[in-house]
């Protein structure tokens, strides 16, 4: 059976911000990465258990997506996966992760 994914408002507002800074260079690559982004988020329809529990933050998973990370939520009894954080991998990001 597969999930519904849903991006959190933050999710959405990182995924704009990333585009934003990457397109200040190349518009091209901001397309190009936000839709590996994309592509792989919409993975987890069918396997959103693939990916590592966060050590320091156990109730997320986390999704490694070129120089970006992914932090995510399952919910099993709804089959929802919430996009909850997508952030740089050299961005400081545990104090966002609630």
């Amino acid at each position: 059976m597969s999930y519904q994914v849903q991006y959190l408002h933050r999710a959405i507002k990182n995924l704009q911000e990333i585009y934003d800074y990457i397109s200040e260079d190349s518009i091209t690559l901001a397309d190009k990465v936000i839709d590996e982004i994309d592509d792989r988020v919409a993975d987890l329809e069918q396997m959103p258990a693939k990916y590592s529990i966060y050590p320091d933050k156990p109730t997320y998973r986390r999704m490694v997506v070129g120089s970006y990370l992914v932090f995510y939520k399952i919910f099993e009894e709804k089959k929802i996966v919430k996009i909850y954080l997508i952030v740089h991998s050299k961005r400081r990001f545990d104090s966002l992760l609630r």
